[in-house]
């Protein structure tokens, strides 16, 4: 069996996204973050939100609708739909370029508040998710800890083509 190169970090990302979430204190809403932020979330609720969840009857196996509380207040940003580069750091430095010039805010926030990134990526080979410590040093000032998950999702279909392609290069 012929040596095939490893693909670059762009071809083999299936999927990539990264989020800044702020896990909001009982006294705090998701639209008081937005208006001092002046940043619109992707994705915020309230403590006390109705949303609309699956449960199954452990008897009769029938899974039914079931309306649910939210148990805690989220802000989120993240470059999910984003039309950005594939490479991890490239979603980073687009959202550091967003809450970078908010960093005072962020930091007030933050004194009451929970901040994270959450870095995620799927692949089609197993690949680690590799960020310099120049950004993870920017990170660091405005949130409280980073969570990075990395799975490996490609199909056999997506590994044969990138082989292929491979193969001509």
């Amino acid at each position: 069996m012929p040596f095939l190169p490893l693909p670059d970090e762009t071809d083999n990302i299936s999927f990539l996204n990264v989020s800044y979430r702020i896990r909001l204190s009982d006294d705090l809403l998701p639209n008081t973050v937005t208006s001092v932020l002046d940043i619109q979330p992707t994705f915020s609720f309230s403590r006390g939100d109705k949303y609309l969840s699956k449960t199954r009857d452990p008897e009769t196996k029938v899974i039914t609708d079931v309306w649910l509380e939210r148990s805690l207040s989220i802000w989120r940003i993240d470059t999910k739909n984003m039309d950005l580069p594939r490479t991890v750091e490239d979603h980073i430095l687009y959202l550091l370029s967003i809450l970078e010039p908010k960093r005072g805010n962020l930091v007030s926030f933050l004194e009451k508040c929970s901040g994270s990134f959450y870095v995620e990526q799927r692949t089609i080979y197993p690949d680690a998710i590799e960020v310099s410590s120049e950004i993870l040093g920017r990170m660091n000032k405005l949130c409280h800890f980073v969570q990075f998950f990395s799975s490996v999702m490609g199909s056999q279909e997506e590994k044969s083509s990138l082989q292929q392609k491979d193969e001509l290069h």
